[in-house]
């Protein structure tokens, strides 16, 4: 029996939809690292409160949106970045 060329197509949507998930997240997890890592350097203390919270924002971002990837092993990848990032912003709060 042939699959159903719309499930197919659905799958194959699906698919892209949870790559592209898991490659923002990744992407959001750089950024935060860098405006974090920014921070640290700046020695002006309202810029580095402004890119402490743009990290902590990002963090927010990616903890809303990580329940929704299907692949436990991504899901697991990122959320080990999740808990290594929230350590480092845990000083600032």
């Amino acid at each position: 029996m042939q699959p159903d060329n719309g499930q197919t197509l659905l799958d194959t949507a699906r698919d892209r939809n949870q790559r592209a998930l898991v490659d923002f997240l990744m992407a959001d997890l750089e950024m935060a690292d860098t405006f974090l890592d920014l921070a640290k350097g700046e020695t002006d203390p309202a810029h580095a409160s402004f890119m402490v919270a743009r990290s902590n924002t990002a963090l927010e971002a990616i903890r809303h949106f990580l329940p929704r990837v299907g692949d436990p092993q991504s899901a697991a990848d990122i959320e080990a970045r999740v808990s290594s990032l929230a350590a480092r912003l845990a000083p600032y709060r």
